[in-house]
């Protein structure tokens, strides 16, 4: 027997209960990772913006709290909102994201070949 399931046996933790902690653990630490990989991705937006189209701290602060309050609506937009988000792409943009990242990382790979061979 493990340490892990001895320490459960002293505290009279069922393997039912056991798993009920394991999944909120889970859950609480997929949750601190997705906020930290938003947080970065924000940030290198922002700084993006700044760099490429002059933005300053007004226009930031105001693009950032305008796009924190667009995903939530995405989000609760509910099951399948990524899907409209999509089509909604395509449609209005003529961009299938899907195929424009596809031919990003085809492009991607050509020039690492490229680099490699010269």
């Amino acid at each position: 027997m493990g340490a892990l399931a001895r320490k459960f046996n002293r505290k009279n933790i069922t393997p039912a209960k056991a798993k009920e902690i394991a999944i909120k653990e889970y859950a609480a630490r997929r949750d601190e990772d997705i906020s930290e990989v938003y947080g970065e991705v924000i940030a290198v937006t922002m700084l993006y913006m700044h760099n490429e189209y002059g933005y300053g701290e007004k226009r930031l602060r105001k693009w950032l709290y305008g796009i924190d309050d667009f995903i939530e609506d995405v989000q609760n937009f509910g099951k399948g909102n990524m899907e409209e988000v999509r089509r909604i792409l395509k449609e209005e943009c003529n961009i299938d994201i899907q195929e424009e990242y596809r031919l990003l990382w085809e492009a991607k790979k050509k020039r690492e070949k490229k680099g490699k061979s010269v």
